[in-house]
Protein backbone atom coordinates (compact mmCIF):
# COMPACT_ATOMS: atom_id res chain seq x y z
CA UNK A 1 0.00 0.00 0.00
CA UNK A 2 1.39 3.48 -0.85
CA UNK A 3 0.45 6.36 1.42
CA UNK A 4 0.47 10.35 0.83
CA UNK A 5 4.12 10.27 3.30
CA UNK A 6 5.67 7.61 1.34
CA UNK A 7 8.90 8.91 -1.12
CA UNK A 8 8.55 6.89 -4.45
CA UNK A 9 11.36 6.23 -7.14
CA UNK A 10 9.46 5.67 -10.30
CA UNK A 11 11.53 4.01 -13.25
CA UNK A 12 10.39 2.63 -16.47
CA UNK A 13 12.35 -0.49 -17.85
CA UNK A 14 12.16 -1.33 -21.53
CA UNK A 15 14.18 -4.06 -21.80
CA UNK A 16 15.09 -7.69 -19.86
CA UNK A 17 19.06 -8.28 -21.34
CA UNK A 18 21.32 -8.70 -19.24
CA UNK A 19 22.06 -5.48 -18.72
CA UNK A 20 18.97 -4.73 -17.15
CA UNK A 21 19.16 -7.82 -15.07
CA UNK A 22 22.87 -6.91 -13.51
CA UNK A 23 21.56 -3.07 -12.74
CA UNK A 24 18.67 -3.77 -11.02
CA UNK A 25 20.22 -5.83 -7.90
CA UNK A 26 22.55 -2.65 -7.39
CA UNK A 27 19.73 -0.16 -7.88
CA UNK A 28 17.13 -1.38 -5.67
CA UNK A 29 20.21 -1.39 -3.12
CA UNK A 30 21.19 2.03 -3.74
CA UNK A 31 17.43 3.43 -2.84
CA UNK A 32 16.71 1.34 -0.41
CA UNK A 33 19.62 2.68 1.12
CA UNK A 34 18.69 6.28 0.64
CA UNK A 35 15.66 5.70 2.35
CA UNK A 36 13.03 5.53 -0.58
CA UNK A 37 9.70 4.23 0.27
CA UNK A 38 8.29 2.47 -2.38
CA UNK A 39 10.42 1.35 -5.86
CA UNK A 40 8.06 1.39 -8.90
CA UNK A 41 9.01 -0.10 -11.67
CA UNK A 42 7.28 0.16 -14.82
CA UNK A 43 8.03 -2.76 -17.20
CA UNK A 44 6.09 -5.29 -19.20
CA UNK A 45 5.08 -8.75 -17.75
CA UNK A 46 8.15 -10.91 -18.34
CA UNK A 47 10.13 -7.96 -16.49
CA UNK A 48 7.80 -8.88 -13.74
CA UNK A 49 8.27 -12.06 -13.76
CA UNK A 50 12.25 -11.73 -13.30
CA UNK A 51 11.72 -9.62 -10.72
CA UNK A 52 9.26 -11.42 -8.47
CA UNK A 53 11.75 -14.37 -8.71
CA UNK A 54 14.89 -12.83 -8.03
CA UNK A 55 14.08 -10.65 -5.28
CA UNK A 56 12.14 -9.07 -2.08
CA UNK A 57 9.29 -7.35 -3.32
CA UNK A 58 7.87 -6.37 0.15
CA UNK A 59 8.58 -2.74 -0.72
CA UNK A 60 8.78 -3.05 -5.16
CA UNK A 61 5.13 -2.28 -7.02
CA UNK A 62 4.98 -3.26 -10.19
CA UNK A 63 3.31 -1.75 -12.96
CA UNK A 64 2.35 -2.71 -16.20
CA UNK A 65 3.76 -0.81 -19.14
CA UNK A 66 0.44 -0.79 -20.80
CA UNK A 67 -0.22 2.28 -18.46
CA UNK A 68 -1.05 3.51 -21.87
CA UNK A 69 0.03 1.40 -25.26
CA UNK A 70 3.33 1.45 -26.90
CA UNK A 71 4.09 -0.33 -30.17
CA UNK A 72 7.84 -0.80 -29.81
CA UNK A 73 10.67 -0.87 -26.86
CA UNK A 74 11.48 2.57 -28.34
CA UNK A 75 8.58 4.31 -29.68
CA UNK A 76 5.04 5.58 -29.16
CA UNK A 77 2.80 4.83 -32.31
CA UNK A 78 0.99 7.96 -32.00
CA UNK A 79 1.11 11.02 -35.01
CA UNK A 80 1.85 13.98 -33.68
CA UNK A 81 3.29 15.59 -36.62
CA UNK A 82 2.05 18.96 -36.15
CA UNK A 83 3.40 19.46 -33.17
CA UNK A 84 7.24 18.56 -33.99
CA UNK A 85 9.49 19.85 -36.60
CA UNK A 86 8.48 19.03 -40.27
CA UNK A 87 9.11 15.21 -40.91
CA UNK A 88 8.65 13.90 -37.48
CA UNK A 89 6.00 11.40 -37.40
CA UNK A 90 6.13 9.51 -33.93
CA UNK A 91 6.95 10.63 -29.84
CA UNK A 92 10.87 9.87 -28.63
CA UNK A 93 11.23 7.33 -25.84
CA UNK A 94 11.88 10.26 -23.28
CA UNK A 95 8.25 11.17 -24.27
CA UNK A 96 6.90 8.19 -23.28
CA UNK A 97 9.52 7.25 -20.30
CA UNK A 98 8.12 10.89 -18.55
CA UNK A 99 4.20 10.03 -19.58
CA UNK A 100 4.28 7.08 -18.22
CA UNK A 101 5.56 8.02 -14.81
CA UNK A 102 3.54 11.32 -14.75
CA UNK A 103 0.56 8.66 -15.09
CA UNK A 104 1.48 7.02 -12.30
CA UNK A 105 2.60 9.42 -9.99
CA UNK A 106 -0.91 11.22 -10.37
CA UNK A 107 -2.58 8.11 -8.50
CA UNK A 108 -1.12 8.78 -5.36
CA UNK A 109 -0.15 11.96 -3.48
CA UNK A 110 3.43 11.20 -3.19
CA UNK A 111 6.94 12.75 -3.63
CA UNK A 112 8.56 10.94 -6.25
CA UNK A 113 11.85 10.49 -7.92
CA UNK A 114 12.06 9.78 -11.62
CA UNK A 115 14.62 7.79 -12.82
CA UNK A 116 16.36 5.61 -15.26
CA UNK A 117 17.79 2.44 -14.17
CA UNK A 118 21.07 3.52 -14.78
CA UNK A 119 21.05 6.69 -12.77
CA UNK A 120 21.83 6.47 -8.90
CA UNK A 121 20.64 9.68 -6.88
CA UNK A 122 23.63 10.71 -4.44
CA UNK A 123 22.22 11.68 -1.19
CA UNK A 124 22.17 9.96 1.88
CA UNK A 125 18.31 10.32 3.33
CA UNK A 126 15.86 11.67 0.18
CA UNK A 127 13.50 12.50 3.33
CA UNK A 128 15.49 14.77 4.29
CA UNK A 129 15.79 16.55 0.75
CA UNK A 130 11.79 16.31 1.45
CA UNK A 131 11.62 18.13 4.57
CA UNK A 132 14.33 20.87 3.44
CA UNK A 133 12.17 21.43 0.10
CA UNK A 134 9.26 21.38 2.75
CA UNK A 135 10.90 23.96 5.14
CA UNK A 136 12.09 26.60 1.93
CA UNK A 137 9.06 26.27 -0.20
CA UNK A 138 10.61 24.12 -2.97
CA UNK A 139 8.52 21.40 -4.87
CA UNK A 140 11.29 20.37 -6.90
CA UNK A 141 15.09 20.06 -6.94
CA UNK A 142 17.43 19.62 -9.75
CA UNK A 143 20.60 16.91 -10.05
CA UNK A 144 23.56 16.74 -12.33
CA UNK A 145 24.73 13.50 -14.23
CA UNK A 146 27.92 12.48 -13.39
CA UNK A 147 29.03 9.89 -15.74
CA UNK A 148 31.09 7.13 -13.88
CA UNK A 149 33.44 4.81 -15.49
CA UNK A 150 35.88 1.95 -15.42
CA UNK A 151 39.64 2.61 -13.72
CA UNK A 152 41.03 1.62 -17.34
CA UNK A 153 38.23 3.14 -19.21
CA UNK A 154 37.20 -0.11 -20.61
CA UNK A 155 33.43 -1.47 -21.13
CA UNK A 156 32.97 -4.12 -19.49
CA UNK A 157 30.33 -6.47 -20.65
CA UNK A 158 28.39 -7.12 -17.52
CA UNK A 159 28.39 -6.13 -13.33
CA UNK A 160 29.32 -8.26 -10.78
CA UNK A 161 27.93 -8.50 -7.41
CA UNK A 162 30.64 -6.18 -5.84
CA UNK A 163 29.77 -2.45 -5.16
CA UNK A 164 29.01 -0.51 -8.61
CA UNK A 165 30.56 2.37 -7.43
CA UNK A 166 34.06 0.47 -6.83
CA UNK A 167 33.65 -1.10 -9.72
CA UNK A 168 33.16 2.00 -12.04
CA UNK A 169 35.24 4.87 -9.35
CA UNK A 170 35.94 7.07 -12.20
CA UNK A 171 34.36 10.33 -13.69
CA UNK A 172 34.08 11.44 -16.93
CA UNK A 173 31.84 14.13 -18.57
CA UNK A 174 30.64 11.97 -21.56
CA UNK A 175 26.79 13.08 -21.46
CA UNK A 176 27.29 16.82 -21.17
CA UNK A 177 31.62 17.51 -22.91
CA UNK A 178 31.28 15.00 -25.53
CA UNK A 179 27.69 14.67 -26.58
CA UNK A 180 26.21 17.48 -25.33
CA UNK A 181 23.52 16.44 -24.28
CA UNK A 182 20.73 17.80 -21.40
CA UNK A 183 22.43 16.44 -17.68
CA UNK A 184 20.10 18.25 -15.93
CA UNK A 185 17.63 15.87 -14.22
CA UNK A 186 15.10 16.04 -11.54
CA UNK A 187 16.16 14.20 -8.12
CA UNK A 188 12.88 15.02 -6.33
CA UNK A 189 9.23 16.43 -7.35
CA UNK A 190 6.31 17.20 -5.51
CA UNK A 191 2.74 15.09 -6.96
CA UNK A 192 1.48 18.32 -8.03
CA UNK A 193 3.90 18.67 -10.69
CA UNK A 194 4.77 16.47 -14.22
CA UNK A 195 8.20 16.13 -15.31
CA UNK A 196 9.22 17.12 -18.96
CA UNK A 197 10.49 14.84 -21.45
CA UNK A 198 13.44 12.18 -20.24
CA UNK A 199 12.45 13.60 -16.81
CA UNK A 200 15.29 16.92 -16.94
CA UNK A 201 13.15 19.39 -15.75
CA UNK A 202 9.25 19.88 -14.72
CA UNK A 203 6.65 21.42 -16.92
CA UNK A 204 4.69 24.49 -16.24
CA UNK A 205 1.61 23.20 -17.92
CA UNK A 206 0.34 19.99 -17.61
CA UNK A 207 2.31 16.78 -19.47
CA UNK A 208 0.27 15.39 -22.20
CA UNK A 209 1.58 13.03 -25.07
CA UNK A 210 0.36 15.30 -27.86
CA UNK A 211 3.17 18.12 -26.60
CA UNK A 212 5.72 15.84 -25.67
CA UNK A 213 8.84 17.58 -25.29
CA UNK A 214 7.88 21.15 -26.58
CA UNK A 215 5.42 21.23 -22.87
CA UNK A 216 6.56 24.38 -21.71
CA UNK A 217 9.18 23.98 -18.69
CA UNK A 218 9.90 25.65 -15.42
CA UNK A 219 13.51 26.13 -15.07
CA UNK A 220 14.19 28.15 -12.25
CA UNK A 221 16.00 25.95 -9.75
CA UNK A 222 19.88 25.72 -9.42
CA UNK A 223 21.00 22.43 -8.99
CA UNK A 224 21.57 20.94 -5.98
CA UNK A 225 22.90 17.14 -6.57
CA UNK A 226 24.70 14.53 -8.39
CA UNK A 227 23.12 11.61 -10.32
CA UNK A 228 25.87 8.82 -11.24
CA UNK A 229 25.20 7.24 -14.47
CA UNK A 230 26.31 3.64 -14.61
CA UNK A 231 25.82 3.89 -18.60
CA UNK A 232 28.66 2.86 -20.34
CA UNK A 233 28.53 -1.45 -19.86
CA UNK A 234 27.33 -4.26 -21.90
CA UNK A 235 25.68 -3.27 -25.24
CA UNK A 236 25.36 0.58 -24.82
CA UNK A 237 27.07 0.65 -28.48
CA UNK A 238 24.27 -1.41 -30.18
CA UNK A 239 21.25 0.34 -28.25
CA UNK A 240 22.71 4.12 -29.10
CA UNK A 241 22.80 3.33 -32.56
CA UNK A 242 19.59 1.91 -32.48
CA UNK A 243 17.98 4.96 -30.98
CA UNK A 244 20.31 7.02 -33.27
CA UNK A 245 18.25 5.39 -36.14
CA UNK A 246 15.07 5.80 -34.65
CA UNK A 247 15.50 9.55 -33.34
CA UNK A 248 16.68 10.20 -36.97
CA UNK A 249 13.73 8.42 -38.97
CA UNK A 250 11.63 10.54 -36.60
CA UNK A 251 12.95 13.67 -37.49
CA UNK A 252 14.00 14.23 -34.24
CA UNK A 253 17.18 16.68 -34.34
CA UNK A 254 19.05 15.52 -31.06
CA UNK A 255 20.12 12.41 -32.91
CA UNK A 256 23.58 13.48 -33.59
CA UNK A 257 24.33 13.27 -29.98
CA UNK A 258 25.43 9.69 -30.53
CA UNK A 259 27.15 10.83 -33.82
CA UNK A 260 29.46 13.18 -31.34
CA UNK A 261 30.20 10.42 -29.48
CA UNK A 262 31.14 8.34 -31.93
CA UNK A 263 33.18 10.38 -33.13
CA UNK A 264 34.73 11.09 -29.24
CA UNK A 265 34.95 7.72 -28.47
CA UNK A 266 36.90 8.12 -24.92
CA UNK A 267 36.82 4.41 -24.09
CA UNK A 268 39.69 1.42 -24.66
CA UNK A 269 39.20 -0.84 -27.04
Amino acid sequence: MIRDDDILAICNIYSNSNKYKCLLPHFIKHYKNIKVDKIVFICEQDIQNFIKNQFDCKDIILENSMIFSTSSNLIEDIKVKSFFPSGASQVSLGTVDSARINIFKNKHNCWYVPLDLDEFLDVEDIHEVKNECLSSGKKYVYSELYDRITSDMSVPEKLSSKCIFSQFPNHIDITGSIMEANKKKIALCHPSLDVSGGHHGITIEPFTIEKGILCKQNDLQEIEFKTYHFKWFGDFYKMDKMKREDRKAQGLWWFNEFDRLSENNPFSS
